[in-house]
């Protein structure tokens, strides 16, 4: 088991991701971390109840709507070990920047370069 625990998933995003996100908030009632990445796209992590259960990875579309599904890559039942976290978490960084225009994206290094 790579992800022990809901803390354990946050630390674990946070240091993944690293200047290109952040966690913004974490609910343990429902076990859903918040991620924002590029300051601009919102993602949902989730960590089941049940051990057994896969881990969940969401994309928040609008106010409304999420989905699972990145370019053809379903993150619904992700296994917790680290090399399908860290895939997933890979999907999703590349999901995020196929979003925003490529001026974005250099601005945003360079400010966090400077950091």
């Amino acid at each position: 088991m790579y992800i022990l625990d809901l803390k354990d998933f946050y630390r674990k995003a946070n240091e993944y991701f690293g200047s290109r996100g952040r966690v913004r908030s974490m609910n343990s009632a429902d076990g859903k971390v918040k991620l924002l990445l590029y300051g601009v796209d919102v993602f949902y992590l989730g960590l089941p109840n049940n051990p057994r259960a896969g881990i969940t990875f969401q994309y928040e579309v609008s106010a409304t709507t999420r989905t699972q599904d990145f370019f053809g890559v379903r993150l619904s039942a992700v296994e917790n070990t680290q090399e399908d976290v860290e895939r997933a978490f890979d999907v999703i960084d590349n999901f995020a920047r196929l979003h925003l225009p490529d001026k974005y994206l250099e601005a945003w290094e360079v400010a966090t370069a400077s950091k």
